[in-house]
């Protein structure tokens, strides 16, 4: 039993192959890395108050953070994969510098009632 097509659709001869510049495989691996890339960035950036809280450039530094951190190091040598290990490191160094940790409400509150008492 065949389903009649409307006058707009046409029947390709070829289904099963794929069109020219169409991918092979359209929600595939460029798609999930890059979705793998922006999740890691987005959990990275939480130690520096979210990503909303970040300006462009830091951004750009975490996502490539991100990137270095996904990467395969299995088929690198020793050297390579110190390198990328130590790129990371030298990103979020950097991103602590600028910044810093901020004190929690309480601890701040109890530092302020420690000193009131001092100061009496």
């Amino acid at each position: 039993m065949k389903l009649a097509q409307s006058a707009d659709q046409s029947v390709p001869l070829k289904p099963w192959l794929y069109q020219p510049g169409q991918s092979g495989c359209p929600g595939g691996s460029k798609y999930r890395t890059r979705k793998a890339v922006n999740a890691r960035a987005i959990d990275l950036a939480a130690e520096f108050g979210g990503w909303s809280r970040l300006n462009e450039g830091d951004r750009q530094l975490l996502t490539k953070a991100a990137e270095l951190s996904l990467r395969s190091t299995i088929r690198l040598d020793n050297e390579s994969a110190t390198r990328i290990g130590n790129a990371i490191d030298r990103i979020l160094r950097h991103l602590r510098r600028r910044h810093p940790k901020r004190r929690r409400q309480q601890d701040t509150a109890a530092s302020v009632d420690k000193l009131r008492e001092l100061l009496k």
